[in-house]
């Protein structure tokens, strides 16, 4: 019995240095980023105007030209991904920023459930050379740690499920009156390339 309370008060002891090991990390992790958010484009930070997106959208939509071009700046797409990431609940949006490169996007957002802060989620979001809309997330981050027991993966391959059904369904239905061909991540902006159906 006393062997067992050992064994029990040694592993307690070893989740315990465990998780403030993390926390100590994570919160390094979230001071550095705040403290660098030149590096990044955050919500809170941008103004922009929806009529301007809202007629960039309309022209690319009922353009009569074979091949069009939609061009949305960074500051763009976070309000658009602002305007339309689900918020259910007591769950809202702090904020999301992105570090802009050319081929890989990294998104951070920042949810508060019930008047908690939750950690930064961090998303590494991917596009490869091909002219193809495919675009999926690689790596997923809670702060700088990786989502433990296997618990990161499958939500990565969730959302990755999402993003591809989500094009699939919008070229298959033709809710922009075109079919989307290709994405591009670049630096500063995102490029959609949309043809006329055939």
């Amino acid at each position: 019995m006393k062997l067992f309370k050992i064994f029990l008060f040694t592993t307690f002891l070893l989740f315990l240095s465990f998780s403030f090991f993390h926390i100590f990390r994570y919160r390094n992790w979230e001071k550095d980023f705040l403290e660098n958010k030149n590096i990044t484009t955050c919500f809170e930070d941008i103004n922009v105007e929806e009529e301007i997106i809202d007629e960039r959208i309309e022209k690319f939509i009922i353009s009569d030209s074979g091949t069009e071009f939609v061009v949305f700046s960074v500051e763009e797409v976070l309000y658009i991904l602002r305007q339309n990431m689900s918020v259910n609940g007591d769950r809202e949006i702090q904020d999301i920023c992105i570090i802009d490169q050319e081929g890989e996007w990294i998104i951070h957002t920042k949810y508060q459930i019930e008047n908690i802060s939750m950690p930064w989620l961090v998303f590494h979001i991917v596009k490869d050379n091909r002219e193809t809309p495919e675009l999926y997330i690689r790596e997923l981050y809670m702060g700088k740690a990786e989502i433990p027991f296997g618990l990161g993966r499958r939500i990565m391959v969730d959302m990755n499920r999402g993003i591809s059904e989500a094009i699939v369904i919008l070229n298959e239905n033709q809710f922009l009156g075109r079919k989307i061909t290709n994405i591009e991540l670049l630096e500063e902006r995102v490029v959609i390339k949309g043809a006329l159906p055939r």
